[in-house]
């Protein structure tokens, strides 16, 4: 089953960056994706916001480019007005993460990321997927072009 395929995106103009990007490190998350898949379908079916953020973790003790994958939603608080839940779910992986440093936040250039889909098998397989967005003029093939590949 498929979920998550209206995801809000992040405020601004983006062109995509990549192609469709499996997050990394799900299984060990376990806990923290069931939330956000709860909280995915629970804002589905009000009508609320939902996305990924992406968050660099230059401190990283493993991998200096490191790019954290958080999911959010929504949702309604009685009396109290709509909450934003984060989750973290896992990473960018490894040699995309490089190569975004490299090719964007080594040039300054922001990047964001919208939720593809989130795909729940009946044997317990999941994936979350992720396209990364970059501003007008840095699509995926402008970045190939600009690194002479």
């Amino acid at each position: 089953m498929t979920i998550g395929t209206n995801s809000t995106d992040p405020p601004g103009e983006w062109v995509t960056t990549t192609a469709v990007v499996k997050v990394a490190g799900l299984r060990h998350h376990q806990e923290a994706f069931e939330s956000f898949v709860a909280a995915v379908q629970r804002a589905e079916a009000n009508a609320m916001a939902y996305g990924v953020d992406l968050e660099p973790e230059p401190t990283n003790p493993v991998d200096p480019f490191a790019i954290r994958v958080y999911g959010w939603a929504m949702r309604s608080r009685f009396l109290r007005g709509p909450a934003r839940d984060r989750y973290f779910l896992g990473f960018v992986p490894a040699g995309l993460a490089a190569e975004l440093h490299a090719d964007l936040t080594d040039a300054g250039v922001p990047f964001a990321a919208r939720l593809y889909s989130i795909w729940l098998g009946e044997t317990g397989f999941v994936d979350v997927n992720i396209i990364i967005l970059a501003p007008s003029g840095w699509w995926h093939k402008a970045r190939i072009k600009m690194r002479g590949c």
